[in-house]
């Protein structure tokens, strides 16, 4: 082989990598805000609309400021690599929260408290709650050790 058809391989294979990497990233994203748009039946046409092009927009972000940071070393980049970061932690819990919330609803419908209208909203803010809190505390407590106190 020459040094040509290995560089065009080894890109192509990042190419590969990285379009694997954000279609994961992408299902991810349009798994959970498809959750909260059902278990919260009371938003707006225009509320939904707008929660699933901001969160698929989101999903961009992290691999777009990986990639920029590994070509680029500035404040903007940097400040966008950590802010998608904390981004893709909270996508992280509301991810497992969506996949813990479907069997949880089916299980409460088998169990008959499925009939009230309430019960979506509230166990899907639960979940919304403890992903948040989930973050903040990894971020308070990384941003705590990384002070060194």
């Amino acid at each position: 082989m020459t040094s040509l058809t290995v560089g065009v391989l080894f890109e192509s294979l990042a190419v590969t990598g990285i379009s694997h990497c954000q279609g994961v990233l992408f299902a991810a994203h349009l798994f959970f805000a498809h959750t909260w748009i059902a278990f919260f039946p009371f938003l707006a046409p225009v509320a939904a609309h707008a929660l699933r092009i901001s969160v698929l927009a989101l999903s961009f972000s992290f691999l777009a400021a990986s990639l920029l940071n590994f070509r680029h070393s500035n404040w903007f980049v940097s400040s966008f690599y950590m802010l998608a970061s904390v981004w893709l932690g909270f996508a992280n819990y509301f991810f497992l929260g969506a996949c813990l919330l479907w069997p949880l609803w089916y299980l409460a419908r088998a169990l008959g408290a499925g009939d009230d209208p309430l019960v979506r909203p509230l166990l899907a803010g639960s979940f919304v709650a403890i992903g948040i809190s989930a973050t903040v505390y990894g971020s308070s407590t990384l941003a705590i050790s990384a002070n060194g106190a």
